[in-house]
C-alpha cells in the first residue's frame, strides 16, 4: 500500500513538473518572439545590407550571427545571475542595453554624415577599407570597398545580452538542469529564428519596392534608420 501510494506521489509530482515545465516554454517562446520583434534587433542588418547592396544571404548570416552572439551572453549574463547574484546580473544588463542603444544612436550619426559627406565631394563610391566587391548597373560597374566599421551594428546587437532569460532560467531550478537546458534552447532557437525572419521579410520588402533612391542615398538612409531605431530604444527601453 505504502509502495503504491509512494508511486501515485511520484506520477503526481511528475505531471506537476511537467505542466509547470510546458507554461515555462510557452511563456519563454512568447519572451523571445515579443522582445526580439523590436527593430533594433533586425532593422540594422536590413538597411545596412540594402546600403551596401549585401545579397540576402549575406544579410541573414550577419543577422544570424550577431542572433548568436546575443543569445551567448545572454546565457553568460544568466549564468552571473544564478551563482553570483541577479542584482549584479540586472545591473549589468542594464548598462549593456544602454550602451547598445548609445552605440546605434552614435554610429547612425557618424555613418550618415560621413554619407553626407561623400556625396557633397562627389565620391559615393570611395569607401574606405580592406574588403573590394565589384557590383553591375546597368553596363556599367559600382565598386564598394567596406571597413569593420559597417558591421558596427551587429556587433552592439551580438554583445548585448537579453536580461530576460534570467528569471526564465531561475523558474526552472526547482525542475532540475535537463528543464534549464531545455528552456534555453529554445530561447536561442526563437531569438535567433525571429532575427533572421523579420530580416528576411524586411530585406525582401525593400527589393519588391524597388527604391532606386539607394543606389546614391542608401548609407544616408541607413544612418538615418539606425540613429531612430537607437532614439525608439532607447525611448520606450524595449
Amino acid at each position: 500500500m505504502d509502495g503504491e501510494s509512494s508511486h501515485i506521489r511520484r506520477l503526481i509530482n511528475m505531471y506537476e513538473i511537467t505542466g509547470k515545465l510546458i507554461t515555462l516554454i510557452i511563456a519563454t517562446i512568447f519572451l523571445a518572439t515579443i522582445h526580439t520583434a523590436a527593430p533594433d534587433h533586425w532593422m540594422p542588418f536590413v538597411v545596412m545590407g540594402k546600403s551596401r547592396e549585401w545579397t540576402l544571404f549575406k544579410t541573414i548570416l550577419i543577422a544570424g550571427i550577431a542572433g548568436i552572439g546575443h543569445v551567448g551572453t545572454s546565457v553568460v549574463i544568466t549564468l552571473v545571475g544564478i551563482f553570483i547574484g541577479g542584482e549584479i546580473s540586472d545591473k549589468f544588463g542594464f548598462w549593456a542595453e544602454n550602451i547598445t542603444s548609445y552605440g546605434l544612436i552614435l554610429f547612425g550619426l557618424i555613418f550618415t554624415f560621413y554619407a553626407l559627406y561623400r556625396i557633397k565631394v562627389k565620391k559615393h563610391h570611395s569607401h574606405f577599407g580592406i574588403h573590394v566587391e565589384e557590383h553591375e548597373h546597368g553596363g556599367h560597374k559600382h565598386v564598394h570597398t567596406e571597413n569593420i566599421i559597417v558591421y558596427t551594428p551587429a556587433i552592439l546587437i551580438g554583445l548585448t545580452p537579453c536580461v530576460a532569460l534570467l528569471p526564465l532560467a531561475l523558474a526552472t531550478q526547482p525542475m532540475g538542469l535537463t528543464s534549464a537546458i531545455i528552456v534555453v534552447i529554445i530561447f536561442a532557437l526563437f531569438t535567433i529564428g525571429t532575427m533572421m525572419t523579420l530580416t528576411i521579410f524586411a530585406y525582401r520588402g525593400l527589393s519588391y519596392l524597388n527604391l532606386n533612391v539607394f543606389e546614391k542615398y542608401g548609407d544616408v538612409i541607413a544612418g538615418v534608420i539606425i540613429t531612430l531605431t537607437g532614439v525608439l530604444v532607447k525611448s520606450i527601453g524595449i
